[in-house]
């Protein structure tokens, strides 16, 4: 049986993975906070700026997704600043794909 440290590394393994979920457990729970609080204004922010308001759910998502792949979020001084920062980006990549139709700010 392969060890390290004495202990069985299918041990290890198990751990590694209680920490990751526990991890993804925290993560969800910080973006559905930011959600619960902000999803309102900021659908109301990325409807202003797109000509087809039918884009903002998507895009809505799309700014949960990438917060969710924070790894260190307890490092975010202002959760809410940092919403809007990537719902900027994300307006912004939106307006440069093919058939992206964001306003002019």
């Amino acid at each position: 049986m392969s060890t390290f440290g004495g202990k069985p590394l299918f041990y290890l393994r198990k751990m590694r993975l209680r920490v990751r979920t526990l991890s993804n457990d925290v993560r969800r729970s910080f973006v559905s906070n930011i959600a619960n609080r902000y999803g309102d204004r900021l659908r109301r922010f990325l409807s202003q700026r797109l000509r087809n308001v039918a884009d903002a759910p998507d895009l809505a998502q799309e700014v949960f997704l990438r917060l969710m792949r924070v790894e260190h979020h307890e490092s975010i001084r202002s959760p809410e600043r940092n919403l809007f920062t990537v719902a900027s980006h994300v307006l912004h990549q939106h307006a440069l794909a093919p058939g992206g139709d964001c306003r002019s700010p």
